[in-house]
Formats: structure tokens, C-alpha cells, sequence
């Protein structure tokens, strides 16, 4: 008996993820890791310079990630209701983060000083 020919067909690639390349998986992966940790080497300066980093990190990977897209999707919703919330009163809010980057600053100098 002989073993049966191999024949000289091309093998077809294996079909691409439908996320994309590894290569752009561990790019994303790690640029939110990059933004959420100047996110959270902010928040020991004001949690407003942390909020803008934070939701950045998290816009990225909800490209990548199906929970990230879940929590960013609930921080959507929740942004636009505080942005209602605080255009309905301009005044109050403005007076509001006035006094907390005041606060920041203030803390920020006693502690650097």
C-alpha cells in the first residue's frame, strides 16, 4: 500500500477577527490603559481633569471591548442628563466649579508650597 498523495492546494488564512489584527487589538488595549492611568494620576489633582481622561480611555476600548461599550453607552446617558441638569442652572454650577478648582488650587499650593 502506498500513503496517499498530498496534493498542492493553497491553504486558505485564517479568517480575520471581527474585532481586527492582534496588532491593532493590543494598540487599542493599550492606549486605554495609557488614558485611564493619566486619568487616575489626575483625579489627585481635581476629579474634573480626571472625568475627560477616564471617558477617553473608556471611548477607546468600547471599540475593542463589549463591556466598555455597555459602561460607556451608561456614561453617555448619564452625561447628558448632568449637562441638562447643569444648563438648566448656569449660575449654581458655574459657582460650583469655580469654588471646587479653587479649593484644588488652593489644597494643590499648601501641599506643593
Amino acid at each position: 500500500m502506498t500513503a496517499p498523495a498530498l496534493s498542492a492546494t493553497k491553504t486558505e488564512p485564517p479568517a480575520p477577527s471581527p474585532r481586527g489584527s492582534r496588532t491593532r487589538r493590543t494598540c487599542v488595549f493599550g492606549l486605554g490603559c495609557v488614558l485611564h492611568l493619566l486619568g487616575a494620576a489626575a483625579w489627585l489633582l481635581s476629579v474634573l481633569l480626571m472625568a475627560p481622561l477616564m471617558l477617553a480611555g473608556l471611548w477607546v476600548w468600547s471599540h475593542e471591548f463589549d463591556w466598555a461599550e455597555r459602561w460607556h453607552s451608561r456614561c453617555r446617558h448619564w452625561s447628558d442628563r448632568l449637562w441638562r441638569r447643569a444648563r438648566s442652572h448656569p449660575v449654581r454650577w458655574g459657582i460650583t466649579t469655580a469654588v471646587s478648582l479653587g479649593v484644588t488650587g488652593t489644597v494643590y499650593w499648601l501641599l506643593v508650597a
